[in-house]
């Protein structure tokens, strides 16, 4: 639920879940209009958007440590994430 606050004054509840159901309705339905190849770089751009635009690959990060165990404790979390983030 979200309040609004209409042109007239005061505040009314207002359920967005039906709109949101309704524009991402509204997107499919563009969607399906364009062509797999259209599609498709419409997605890579998006992918790009998502990457700050930049093909360039990641520059390499120097981290200190206090101890060991700050160090194995680190890695550990490297471990389980999930890779490209």
């Amino acid at each position: 639920m979200v309040l609004r606050e209409p042109d007239r004054g005061g505040y009314e509840v207002v359920d967005v879940a039906e709109e949101v159901a309704e524009a991402r309705r509204l997107q499919l339905l563009a969607d399906l209009r364009l062509s797999p190849t259209e599609r498709i770089r419409h997605a890579e751009s998006l992918g790009r958007l998502g990457r700050g635009g930049s093909n360039r690959p990641h520059r390499a990060q120097v981290i200190g440590f206090a101890s060991q165990e700050d160090y194995e404790e680190w890695k550990q979390g490297e471990r389980i994430r999930v890779p490209g983030r």
